[in-house]
């Protein structure tokens, strides 16, 4: 698995965004749900939620699941840049 589409929904009213491999996007702080999938035509699986504080840059890695395909079961790793 080379890439994913990830989609980053947030707090009301929710922001919603597919990302290429390697993208920056600007979240408002608090809770957003992530989810991947392989093709544009493939549903969404849900990736778990992260948690941004205001004035912090973060970086979202995705971990692959052990399940048939490398979406099964994958979650996502937040990591805080400054």
């Amino acid at each position: 698995l080379n890439f994913v589409y990830v989609k980053i929904e947030g707090q009301k009213p929710t922001q919603t965004a597919t990302l290429e491999p390697k993208a920056e996007l600007e979240l408002r702080p608090g809770r957003h749900k992530v989810s991947l999938r392989k093709a544009d035509t493939d549903k969404w699986q849900s990736a778990g939620t992260i948690e941004l504080k205001a004035g912090k840059r973060y970086r979202v890695r995705m971990i692959k699941g052990n399940g048939s395909n490398a979406l099964e079961g994958a979650s996502v790793k937040l990591e805080l840049l400054d």
